[in-house]
């Protein structure tokens, strides 16, 4: 089911039209290792902490985990701040979020070929059971672009693997609550799949520029709140769960286009 401006005649004006975007923020700090395999694997390219291809906001390139060639099950925890060239988690590799805003200035978030995504609260909490069980932190991901580096979608769809983000966590920011803020002037989409697997975003999705695209796909997508312009919106054998922070599941029982 697709939901359009011309099929769709509750279209409702932008609740957080008034909310300024962040600014761009530093680099990030390095990414660091979470594993237990010593020396440490090298930091892959246009990575924060890579040595031989840092990242670079004159010339941003995408940050792919793992690297061509890279080692085998290496989880890497990922700390707040600028991405200039997006990043990609693919290959059954994890990825663990500490709280905080992340600044996509170009080429997206993917998460694909079974790579996992989870916010976590500690660099301690940085161990599948842990994470999975804890499931702590709180993040923002603003997706944009810079004058260098176009704009790319932000794709959860990682079939068998984890992906569980939670909102920043943070009465006194403008920002609490929200989990994705999509620049206004991307179009590029935004998809959220379950893929055989438990996807679950909790805070705000907000996506006012382009569509939403929701896909239970065999597996269970749970989320909180979803603004955007349209909506793509396919079950296919999965279930969609809008929770809205009540613990009690819900079923989506209309959809409000963003004007």
């Amino acid at each position: 089911m697709t939901c359009t401006t011309a099929e769709n005649s509750f279209a409702l004006p932008d609740p957080l039209r008034y909310l300024d975007a962040p600014a761009m923020p530093d680099l990030a700090a390095d990414m660091v290792y979470a594993g237990t395999v010593t020396p440490a694997p090298t930091i892959p390219k246009n990575c924060p902490g890579s040595v031989t291809a840092p990242p670079d906001v004159a010339a941003p390139a995408l940050c792919k985990i793992p690297a061509t060639g890279g080692p085998a099950n290496v989880p890497w925890i990922m700390h707040p701040g600028l991405y200039p060239g997006g990043i990609e988690v693919t290959q059954g590799r994890t990825v663990y979020l500490m709280p905080g805003i992340y600044w996509i200035g170009g080429g997206g978030l993917d998460i694909g070929g079974g790579g996992s995504i989870l916010t976590i609260e500690d660099e301690l909490d940085a161990a599948p059971d842990v994470a999975d069980a804890t499931w702590g932190g709180g993040v923002m991901i603003y997706n944009s672009e810079l004058p260098n580096a176009a704009g790319g979608p932000i794709i959860l769809n990682s079939s068998g693997a984890t992906m569980k983000l939670k909102a920043l966590d943070d009465p006194s920011s403008d920002y609490n609550d929200i989990v994705i803020f999509q620049d206004r002037a991307l179009t590029t989409s935004v998809t959220l799949n379950g893929s055989s697997s438990t996807t679950e975003v909790e805070g705000i999705v907000y996506v006012p520029g382009a569509q939403v695209k929701l896909n239970g796909n065999g597996g269970t997508l749970i989320l909180d709140q979803v603004i955007a312009n349209t909506y793509d919106i396919n079950g296919n054998g999965g279930t969609i769960k809008v929770l809205s922070r009540t613990g009690v599941d819900a079923v989506i029982v209309a959809a409000g286009l963003v004007d």
